[in-house]
């Protein structure tokens, strides 16, 4: 049996909270990076085979490429697969979202901009995203 770790909506943001002097980051900023690894590595201990994190990674539609970096890091402290579900504050640009960058390069994980399946061993995460009206009008029928 595949355990998974689920979470969402972590919403990473900074919405001009004070400067954490040591850092120069806004302190919401580092305190929802701290909380990614917290879910990151209690999920691990917990003894989760797979963390899940269902959308809204930021609450900006579109974040800055370092600070999607900055989460990837954080997500990483799982050490394990992970799959990674668009949220309706990820937007997509290109045809592609934060999931998809967060995904690039790594093997073990999984993103979902669109429905799509992932197996995880004996298990199957079905990944039904955020679809906006612009994808659902451009379905057949």
């Amino acid at each position: 049996m595949t355990r998974l770790a689920v979470t969402a909506d972590v919403h990473a943001d900074d919405f001009g909270s004070p400067i954490d002097p040591t850092t120069g980051l806004a302190r919401r900023w580092t305190d929802s990076l701290e909380m990614i690894r917290w879910i990151a590595r209690d999920a691990r201990a917990q003894g989760a085979d797979a963390l899940v994190v269902a959308g809204d990674f930021t609450e900006a539609r579109n974040p800055a490429p370092w600070r999607v970096a900055q989460i990837g890091e954080a997500l990483a402290a799982f050490g394990g697969p992970t799959v990674l579900l668009r949220g309706n504050h990820d937007s997509l640009r290109a045809d592609r979202s934060i999931v998809d960058t967060l995904t690039h390069g790594r093997p073990d994980w999984f993103g979902h901009s669109r429905p799509g399946i992932t197996r995880l061993g004996s298990s199957v995460v079905a990944a039904l995203p955020y679809l906006d009206k612009h994808h659902l009008r451009a379905l057949p029928g």
